[in-house]
């Protein structure tokens, strides 16, 4: 958004307490949840239709190039057809990990406001 020239400095930290507020929540449960064990597939599901349609296909065009790119460095993966939400996919790559899930709801909302 800096770069787009959508956010100035002195809006950032009105930003960041709305996005927490809103999106944030909403995403950080789901990281959560998948990290306590609950189906990835099923939850992005959920995501899914509590996401409004636009902001899904937003979200999936900016996320794909770095999904594609990462499968095809690693010679792609055996569950390409079960695509997950990112913030699943983190919370459930955490927990595999070992990594605490307030770890991982904090480092997912952070990398998430970095991006």
């Amino acid at each position: 958004m800096a770069a787009e020239g959508t956010l100035e400095p002195q809006q950032i930290e009105e930003f960041l307490r709305e996005y927490v507020a809103e999106a944030g929540a909403l995403e950080g449960v789901f990281v959560r949840r998948a990290a306590l064990g609950e189906t990835p597939r099923a939850l992005s599901d959920e995501l899914a239709a509590w996401k409004p349609a636009r902001e899904s296909r937003e979200a999936s065009a900016k996320t794909r190039p770095a999904v594609r790119g990462t499968r095809e460095r690693n010679g792609g993966c055996a569950g390409d057809r079960d695509r997950f939400a990112i913030r699943v996919a983190f919370g459930a790559a955490g927990a595999a990990l070992g990594i605490d899930e307030d770890r991982l709801v904090l480092a997912y909302l952070e990398q998430s406001i970095a991006d």
